[in-house]
């Protein structure tokens, strides 16, 4: 599971972290350098979700960065629960007319990933399209509501033990608050008008740990429908947090699926 964490931060990070050979005319004295907010896998306290960045100075006092964020999505235990409800409220009492739609909205998605599995192509998550087909497989050939709702249940297992990976890449400035701190607040967007303040924290004794705290608010204080924005609890990435939580997962999911 590190192993396909490690080539997904390869594919995309590697771009944006190409080092250039530091280089100086003979007999000239090193180049220096500032020590710019750059890092690379910062991991929440979460665990689920992780940051790099790759700042370049724009002019003294501020930067723009580049940065990626890769997040693994997995279902709660309420929403587990919530969808073997369902499945046992639909499949109890099915008609053959419904067992036959339910097979219907299944085979598709079986015919798929067999012919996937049947091509010529790379594909780089073999064992989650191997295993989906095999439930899906089961579900468009079941015989009776029984089968087809205790099949719908193996498919709802599977769905928990499956972790989509995310990635999402954007940019930033960032202005120099002190020789340790670097900040960025950004203009209100949607109907809460929300508001995001980024403080990147430069860790004591070190020179190139850095911890990233993200706050969202809504400058819509008095408007019951932005509620939830106010006195949020910051996401915090740092260098000190464990690994991706990729080890709940038994099975990956790339997020075009």
């Amino acid at each position: 599971m590190q192993t396909a964490y490690f080539l997904l931060s390869v594919l995309f990070c590697a771009p944006l972290f190409a080092e250039s050979p530091a280089t100086s005319p003979a007999g000239s004295p090193p180049p220096t350098y500032d020590i710019l907010p750059t890092f690379n896998d910062l991991i929440n306290s979460d665990g689920n979700s992780s940051l790099s960045m790759l700042c370049t100075k724009f002019d003294k006092e501020s930067v723009f960065c580049n940065a990626v964020r890769m997040n693994v999505v997995q279902l709660s235990t309420e929403e587990i629960k919530g969808r073997v409800a369902t499945a046992k409220q639909h499949t109890e009492h099915m008609t053959p007319e419904q067992l036959e739609g339910g097979k219907q909205h299944f085979c598709p998605v079986y015919e798929g990933d067999e012919k996937l599995l049947a091509g010529t192509q790379k594909i780089r998550n073999r064992v989650f399209y191997t295993a989906r087909s095999a439930i899906t497989k089961k579900l468009c050939k079941a015989k009776s509501s029984s089968a087809f709702g205790k099949t719908l249940e193996e498919l709802i297992r599977f769905d928990a033990e499956t972790c989509t990976i995310t990635s999402e890449i954007f940019q930033m400035g960032l202005t120099k608050e002190s020789e340790t701190t670097w900040k960025n607040i950004s203009s209100p967007q949607g109907p809460c008008k929300l508001v995001t303040t980024v403080i990147l924290e430069k860790v004591p004794k070190t020179d190139y740990n850095w911890t990233y705290r993200e706050t969202q608010t809504s400058a819509l204080k008095e408007d019951p429908k932005c509620a939830q924005y106010q006195n949020t609890k910051p996401a915090i990435y740092s260098w000190e947090e464990p690994h991706m939580l990729t080890n709940r997962c038994k099975y990956l999911s790339l997020g075009t699926d």
